[in-house]
């Protein structure tokens, strides 16, 4: 058979070389082995040794650990911590349960790859101190359909619509009274910042802002 060969021994062994489904194996295992290499950093022994300090001083620090993505064994605490430190890791994207972290006061994220951070962060009503500076939070322009446009011509219509990296829900967040954003990709002021009343210091060196919009100046 065209797949098999027989080895000196008599023995008959099947060959793989050509076949599509032993390609198939071998790209599935590599998939696999990304995944595993994200999930070990940070491993889960450094997370729950974090978690267990965490139970016991409401703060829980991750800085430095590697971490691509927020493990959700943390959520286990999202009704006791106060502050999160992830700081110095490689994230690109937080994950939406931040906003069941209902008591925390302090949140940390500098220097990681975020792009843009979610809307469940104005879940946190109680947050004071908001850190994300050495980012990747800039404007981004969002393709979105369009149906009308579309029935009249026939096609799937599109329009631009902008995000500011800063999603307009972090109104919801009335207690913030400390927020770093310097050093990220900034082109405009995030108009959603005038709405936080309680805010006292801000930080947005270091980005490409060109002016201040009517509601500041």
């Amino acid at each position: 058979m065209g797949n098999e060969s027989t080895k000196s021994d008599g023995r008959t062994v099947e060959n793989t070389s050509n076949n599509p489904s032993s390609s198939s194996t071998s790209t599935t295992q590599k998939i696999q082995k990304v995944i595993k290499s994200v999930g070990e950093k940070p491993s889960t022994a450094i997370i729950q040794k974090a978690l267990e300090q965490a139970k016991k001083s409401k703060t829980l620090n991750l800085k430095g650990t590697g971490m691509k993505i927020m493990s959700p064994l943390i959520d286990e605490l999202s009704e006791e911590l106060r502050t999160i430190d992830l700081t110095s890791n490689k994230l690109k994207l937080l994950s939406p349960s931040i906003g069941n972290f209902v008591m925390l006061r302090q949140l940390h994220l500098s220097e990681n790859r975020l792009i843009e951070l979610p809307d469940e962060l104005g879940c946190l009503r109680k947050l004071e101190v908001l850190n994300v500076s050495g980012n990747y939070l800039e404007k981004n322009i969002f393709l979105v359909l369009n149906w009308e446009e579309g029935r009249r011509d026939g096609g799937i219509g599109k329009f631009k619509i902008p995000s500011f990296g800063l999603p307009e829900s972090l109104a919801g967040c009335s207690s913030l009274s400390n927020i770093s954003i310097s050093n990220n990709r900034l082109k405009k002021f995030p108009i959603v910042l005038t709405c936080l009343i309680k805010l006292e210091l801000l930080d947005l060196s270091v980005n490409t802002i060109t002016g201040l919009p009517n509601e500041v100046s």
